[in-house]
């Protein structure tokens, strides 16, 4: 006597299990939930969400003197990023959520760690621009 294997439901066939499975994707959070917090902000005439990293916008919040994970905490946060992106106003600017980070984090990290920073960051391209300069001349002595 053969026994017949059961057949594999079809991609496109709807089942209970199929249907609980969608739902629980869409009720599942995403890690982006676990990891970032995400503010709506006005870039010119459009809208524009900004990702944060949970741990920048914690530090944020209490940098503006809020309790994190608050609605007053998201409210200050985002009205921080906004002006911001009033101040600059550069509608035109791409990657703004990265821009935005870097704006933060110099916000937290103070005048002295800024100063080292900018200093370091000047060496770097003056080190780029001499060799630059140099392979350019090279060439020149080449032709």
């Amino acid at each position: 006597m053969s026994r017949s294997m059961p057949r594999a439901p079809h991609a496109h066939a709807r089942t209970a299990d199929h249907r609980s499975l969608k739902q629980v994707k869409q009720t599942t959070p995403r890690a982006r939930d676990y990891f970032y917090d995400r503010y709506h902000v006005s870039l010119g005439h459009k809208r524009t969400t900004i990702s944060l990293d949970k741990t920048l916008s914690t530090l944020m919040s209490l940098h503006l003197d809020t309790q994190p994970n608050t609605r007053s905490a998201h409210l200050a946060v985002r009205t921080w990023l906004q002006a911001r992106l009033d101040q600059h106003n550069d509608p035109g600017r791409a990657y703004v959520s990265q821009w935005l980070q870097s704006r933060l984090v110099e916000a937290l990290i103070g005048p002295a760690l800024k100063q080292k920073y900018d200093a370091w960051l000047d060496s770097e391209l003056d080190k780029r621009l001499s060799v630059d300069h140099a392979n350019l001349t090279e060439r020149k002595h080449r032709l």
